[in-house]
């Protein structure tokens, strides 16, 4: 992203959201909670990629010298069911990586949709 800025990038997704569904001349405490939401769900899931990263999708496990082996980083799981959440959100809000392209977002940030 090429944008420099003080805010964090969360922040910034915040203020895009807010700022299209202002746009589009939405309204209400409703929406700004989905806003939120949103935005924390995108905490969790940067939190969850970076377990990802560090530990990998399959992680070792030892219960004693003769009981060990591999199981699934259950990370892997819950990134999909976080990532099925904010999309849902983002349908609540008729927003999709399509309709912010079209009204001008910033492309970078398509990603995280």
């Amino acid at each position: 992203m090429s944008r420099k800025s003080t805010k964090s990038r969360v922040e910034r997704i915040r203020e895009d959201l807010m700022q299209y569904i202002s746009d589009q001349g939405m309204y209400g405490e409703y929406l700004t909670d989905l806003v939120d939401d949103y935005c924390s769900l995108w905490e969790v899931k940067e939190m969850l990629i970076a377990d990802i990263k560090k530990r990998g999708v399959a992680i070792e496990w030892k219960n004693s010298e003769t009981s060990k082996g591999k199981k699934k980083n259950d990370s892997v799981g819950e990134l999909t069911k976080i990532n099925m959440q904010m999309i849902k959100i983002l349908n609540q809000l008729n927003i999709s990586p399509k309709t912010l392209a079209m009204t001008g977002g910033d492309a970078d940030d398509e990603e995280d949709f």
